[in-house]
Protein backbone atom coordinates (compact mmCIF):
# COMPACT_ATOMS: atom_id res chain seq x y z
CA UNK A 1 0.00 0.00 0.00
CA UNK A 2 2.80 2.35 0.49
CA UNK A 3 4.40 1.25 -2.52
CA UNK A 4 1.60 3.03 -4.29
CA UNK A 5 1.18 6.17 -2.49
CA UNK A 6 4.74 6.46 -3.10
CA UNK A 7 4.65 5.81 -6.49
CA UNK A 8 1.23 7.76 -7.16
CA UNK A 9 3.22 11.23 -5.43
CA UNK A 10 6.24 10.35 -7.55
CA UNK A 11 4.31 10.09 -10.21
CA UNK A 12 2.60 13.36 -9.96
CA UNK A 13 5.65 14.86 -9.05
CA UNK A 14 7.47 14.01 -12.49
CA UNK A 15 4.43 15.10 -14.28
CA UNK A 16 4.34 18.51 -12.68
CA UNK A 17 8.34 18.88 -13.01
CA UNK A 18 7.35 18.24 -17.26
CA UNK A 19 4.77 20.57 -17.28
CA UNK A 20 6.34 23.55 -15.83
CA UNK A 21 9.56 23.01 -18.07
CA UNK A 22 6.82 22.49 -21.33
CA UNK A 23 4.91 25.83 -19.98
CA UNK A 24 8.64 27.64 -19.61
CA UNK A 25 9.69 26.49 -23.21
CA UNK A 26 6.63 27.22 -24.93
CA UNK A 27 7.38 30.57 -27.25
CA UNK A 28 4.37 31.68 -27.82
CA UNK A 29 1.63 32.90 -24.56
CA UNK A 30 -1.37 32.71 -26.47
CA UNK A 31 -0.78 28.85 -26.66
CA UNK A 32 -0.22 28.40 -22.70
CA UNK A 33 -3.65 28.90 -21.39
CA UNK A 34 -5.04 26.14 -23.71
CA UNK A 35 -1.77 23.82 -22.42
CA UNK A 36 -2.67 24.68 -18.72
CA UNK A 37 -6.02 23.72 -19.40
CA UNK A 38 -5.34 20.40 -20.88
CA UNK A 39 -2.47 19.55 -18.30
CA UNK A 40 -5.41 20.72 -15.38
CA UNK A 41 -7.72 18.13 -16.94
CA UNK A 42 -4.83 15.35 -16.52
CA UNK A 43 -3.90 16.32 -13.74
CA UNK A 44 -7.00 16.12 -11.80
CA UNK A 45 -7.51 12.77 -13.66
CA UNK A 46 -3.91 10.86 -11.92
CA UNK A 47 -5.37 12.34 -8.69
CA UNK A 48 -8.39 10.86 -8.68
CA UNK A 49 -7.50 7.46 -10.05
CA UNK A 50 -6.59 5.77 -6.83
CA UNK A 51 -9.85 6.99 -5.26
CA UNK A 52 -11.33 5.36 -8.31
CA UNK A 53 -9.71 2.35 -8.51
CA UNK A 54 -10.97 2.02 -4.66
CA UNK A 55 -14.52 2.26 -5.92
CA UNK A 56 -14.19 -0.20 -8.70
CA UNK A 57 -15.06 2.83 -11.26
CA UNK A 58 -11.75 3.26 -13.26
CA UNK A 59 -10.56 -0.36 -13.92
CA UNK A 60 -7.35 -1.08 -16.23
CA UNK A 61 -7.55 -1.16 -19.81
CA UNK A 62 -6.81 -4.68 -21.92
CA UNK A 63 -3.06 -6.08 -19.86
CA UNK A 64 -0.64 -8.16 -21.48
CA UNK A 65 -2.80 -11.15 -19.47
CA UNK A 66 -5.83 -10.75 -21.31
CA UNK A 67 -3.88 -10.99 -24.09
CA UNK A 68 -2.11 -13.72 -23.43
CA UNK A 69 -5.58 -15.43 -22.21
CA UNK A 70 -7.37 -14.70 -25.38
CA UNK A 71 -4.39 -16.06 -27.78
CA UNK A 72 -5.21 -19.41 -25.26
CA UNK A 73 -8.76 -19.16 -26.38
CA UNK A 74 -8.54 -18.87 -30.04
CA UNK A 75 -5.69 -21.65 -30.38
CA UNK A 76 -8.29 -24.16 -28.48
CA UNK A 77 -10.92 -22.94 -30.94
CA UNK A 78 -8.84 -23.49 -34.23
CA UNK A 79 -7.83 -26.64 -32.43
CA UNK A 80 -11.81 -28.18 -31.90
CA UNK A 81 -12.12 -27.11 -35.35
CA UNK A 82 -9.73 -29.04 -36.43
CA UNK A 83 -10.89 -32.12 -34.52
CA UNK A 84 -14.18 -31.85 -36.17
CA UNK A 85 -12.84 -31.83 -39.51
CA UNK A 86 -10.67 -34.70 -38.87
CA UNK A 87 -14.39 -36.76 -37.14
CA UNK A 88 -15.96 -35.48 -40.46
CA UNK A 89 -13.50 -37.23 -42.44
CA UNK A 90 -13.40 -40.11 -40.63
CA UNK A 91 -17.51 -40.48 -40.41
CA UNK A 92 -17.57 -39.61 -44.38
CA UNK A 93 -14.95 -42.18 -45.15
CA UNK A 94 -12.31 -40.05 -47.10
Amino acid sequence: MKESIFLWIRNIAYYMILITAMVQVIPNNSYKKYIRLFTGMVFILFLTTPILKLFGVFQEGITLDHFRKYQEKIEEIEEMQSMNIEIENVVIGE
